[in-house]
């Protein structure tokens, strides 16, 4: 029992002499001094990966600490310029630019026997985004073979008006989405060859001329335009027209209206090429 009792004191003053050193420890430690990570905008880079890698500093603030040789106060306002966003100041008026165009591929067609056509527009951009058309332009259409032994011809003008919105997709290129009315004002003539079933009688001609004839159509359009220096842009728009009302006739019909197309198509794609002029006002 004796040497039991000696075993058990002896535990305990093993154990009493752990405490004690490790209480010694303790107080032999140096005390670490706080971290702060507005602090450590000035300290070395060194300094500045440590605190980073207890997740006390950002990204950005670490990026200021590796280039302390530039000097905090600016390298902070470096780093607020580039988060933030450009900011448009330019107060634009309710007219902030006027522009004229004309589809030049047109011109192409004063060189065909089939179809003769002209057209110029003219946009008023509103504000800074907003854009109203005005197009006229000027059609002659001479179809082959529109119907058996019958010569024809129809011209007329047009216009179209229309809003469009338009936003940046680059530096120099624009896009722009929106809708337009177009009405046309026309006329057609022709001659009409009747010959004899018997074949004992010369062919009849009979002419005709139809005036004061009108139709009017919707347009939805899409288009992009680029910027090819001194306020001159390149574009082309396509639309997707829709036919509303023409004067028709029974025997012989209009074989197409100016400015919107054939009239026994109901819809009808149409891609036009322009080139423009600006003048802005801002």
């Amino acid at each position: 029992m004796l040497r039991h009792t000696s075993k058990y004191i002896l535990c305990l003053i093993v154990w009493l002499s752990g405490e004690t050193c490790l209480a010694q420890t303790d107080s032999l430690a140096v005390p670490q001094p706080k971290i702060n990570a507005v602090d450590s905008l000035h300290d070395s880079p060194v300094n500045a990966f440590n605190i980073d890698s207890l997740g006390l500093i950002t990204s950005d603030s670490l990026e200021v600490s590796m280039s302390d040789s530039l000097g905090t106060d600016s390298l902070r306002s470096m780093v607020e310029q580039r988060r933030r966003k450009p900011i448009d100041t330019i107060d634009y008026p309710l007219i902030s630019a006027v522009s004229i165009y004309f589809d030049y591929p047109k011109l192409f067609s004063f060189f065909t026997d089939y179809e003769n056509k002209a057209e110029v527009g003219l946009e008023l951009q509103i504000f800074k985004r907003i854009y109203a058309r005005g197009e006229f332009g000027r059609t002659r259409i001479r179809p082959d073979n529109f119907y058996k032994n019958v010569g024809y011809e129809v011209s007329g003008n047009y216009f179209r008006s229309g809003l469009a919105y338009r936003g940046t997709i680059g530096a120099k290129s624009n896009l722009a989405l929106g809708v337009m009315y177009g009405k046309s004002a026309f006329e057609d003539r022709g001659s009409v060859q009747i010959e004899g079933q018997s074949g004992l009688f010369d062919p009849l001609n009979q002419d005709f001329e139809r005036t004061e004839l009108s139709g009017d159509w919707f347009e939805l359009f899409i288009g992009t335009e680029s910027n090819l220096g001194n306020n001159i842009y390149l574009g082309f728009t396509f639309r997707v027209r829709k036919l509303n009302t023409y004067d028709q006739f029974d025997e012989l019909d209009v074989f197409a209206v100016p400015g919107y197309g054939r009239t026994f198509d109901n819809s009808i794609p149409a891609l036009n090429m322009y080139i423009k002029y600006r003048i802005p006002f801002y």
